[in-house]
């Protein structure tokens, strides 16, 4: 999520979330956190990440990654003690 507004900058217009098999709550706050985000990156708003992430690693069974944004699968940078 902290790269969003570089994404976008750099033309990307379609973002995916997994989300196959997790509750209703994590789809709904996760949707409603990029939301945010994108809408305040496209107006150019400034944004705080700080109680998002927060929010995102609470949801996450087993932690957040940055997906293949550095180039690499899925480096778990954000883990979560279970």
């Amino acid at each position: 999520v902290e790269h969003i507004d570089d994404l976008i900058k750099k033309g990307i217009k379609n973002f995916y979330i997994q989300s196959h098999g997790e509750s209703s709550e994590f789809i709904e706050t996760t949707g409603e956190i990029y939301k945010d985000v994108i809408n305040k990156a496209l107006e150019k708003e400034e944004i705080d990440l700080s109680d998002k992430i927060a929010d995102l690693i609470d949801l996450a069974h087993e932690g957040i990654c940055n997906g293949y944004y550095f180039g690499s699968t899925g480096s778990q940078y954000h883990g979560r003690d279970l």
